[in-house]
């Protein structure tokens, strides 16, 4: 059984904190994330439970990379309110950046703070810069060395295992998702263009009927009526 630090996915290692682990804690945030967006954010939105996210799976990749970056980022900071500013400032980035992505990935936006004060084109928003940055300094303070202390305890060789199944479910559900998303963004976009297509049909059969319906003395007479008017305007 070696510490954390010995823990390592095919040999390779990061300073103070294994691959392996790293794969874990990422899938570890990600899943809180999940349950967080599809359970409370939902309830308060929706009134109802709501599967979240990008991914299929229950994992949202947004929280898992957060948390990461705060911890490898940010670890080192010893004083709270630096390194509070400072995870609000990791955090909303990543979260403008992953949010442009997505849009332009997928076609989709899967968040907008327009309706909040002090947003960045609906992407970020201060209230929930403040909210990302709280929940670094948890992470960096209290979640991460309790679950790298867990890791600690297992076998080597479970780590290992545990992490490349997590890794390669992943990103094949990545794959799937993106495509997913793609194959439905295609088809809104020929359902809006066949609605169009309908809706110009039915106002152009509406004016014909309307058309039809009028005498042709009334027609004749609207026509001399405007051919009086630009002789007069002349």
């Amino acid at each position: 059984m070696g510490t954390a630090i010995d823990m390592a996915f095919d040999g390779a290692t990061l300073a103070t904190c294994p691959l392996s682990a790293l794969v874990l804690s990422f899938a570890f945030y990600g899943f809180c994330g999940w349950a967080w967006e599809s359970t409370v954010c939902a309830m308060l939105n929706h009134g109802r439970f709501a599967n979240s996210g990008f991914l299929l799976g229950p994992c949202c990749p947004i929280y898992g990379a957060g948390g990461i970056a705060c911890w490898l980022l940010l670890r080192g900071i010893p004083d709270a309110s630096s390194q509070f500013v400072a995870a609000a400032l990791v955090c909303s980035v990543i979260e403008y950046s992953v949010g442009l992505l997505l849009e332009k990935t997928t076609g989709a936006r899967f968040w907008d703070y327009s309706h909040l004060p002090f947003n960045l084109h609906g992407r970020i928003c201060l209230y929930w810069a403040c909210a990302f940055g709280l929940g670094a300094l948890c992470i960096c303070r209290v979640v991460e060395p309790a679950v790298l202390g867990l890791l600690a305890h297992l076998p080597v060789l479970i780590v290992r295992l545990s992490a490349f199944i997590v890794a390669v479910a992943m990103m094949v559900d990545a794959v799937c998702s993106l495509a997913s998303w793609r194959r439905l963004s295609d088809q809104l976009e020929r359902v809006r263009a066949d609605l169009a297509d309908r809706i110009n049909e039915s106002l152009a059969d509406a004016s014909d009927s309307m058309l039809e319906r009028i005498p042709d003395s009334t027609i004749d007479s609207v026509a001399q009526t405007h051919i009086r008017s630009r002789a007069v305007n002349a």
